[in-house]
């Protein structure tokens, strides 16, 4: 789910091997496209870090 107004990617998926493994792709595939515009260092990797949003 892609939220426009606060430009957040939300994935969701049962975790277990098939996620840590999405999780790890998708991570680094984000990580490379930011480097290539130049946002290498606006981008953390946190991980499967659980947060808690305002409204969800």
């Amino acid at each position: 789910m892609y939220l426009n107004p606060e430009q957040a990617l939300i994935a969701k998926i049962m975790r277990g091997e098939l996620h840590e493994l999405f999780h790890r792709v998708f991570a680094y595939m984000c990580r490379e496209k930011a480097v290539m515009m130049g946002l290498g260092h606006e981008v953390h990797d946190v991980g499967g870090r659980t947060f808690q949003g305002m409204s969800s």
